[in-house]
């Protein structure tokens, strides 16, 4: 895996290497692109990219993350990292229902 770590706010934002549900951005948006040039963003960028911002944006709006000098994610954003891998389920089964034809 490529970087890991990211500043922002003073502060450092490291993705965990133990978790598979979320990865560095390394790559991005580098990776991201189909044969015809259009950015193309899975599941798995989807949610390394609302996590990392998510954590920036506590770091900047509130005082939950404020007296960690290294930010471990997705641990230290836990219950935010769960809410958004539930958001991105209900949006991939809309996506599911709506395209399944009506019986």
């Amino acid at each position: 895996m490529g970087e890991m770590v990211y500043e922002a706010n003073k502060q450092f934002f490291r993705f965990s290497e133990e978790n598979d549900d979320i990865g560095c951005l390394c790559t991005f948006p580098h990776n991201d692109f189909d044969e015809k040039g259009e950015l193309i963003i899975d599941e798995w960028r989807l949610v390394a990219l609302a996590v990392l911002g998510c954590a920036i944006a506590l770091s900047h709006n509130t005082t939950e993350l404020k007296n960690d000098e290294y930010v471990h994610l997705p641990k230290s954003i836990e219950k935010y990292f769960n809410a958004i891998k539930k958001c991105i389920e209900k949006l991939k089964d809309e996506k599911t229902h709506k395209a399944k034809p009506n019986s």
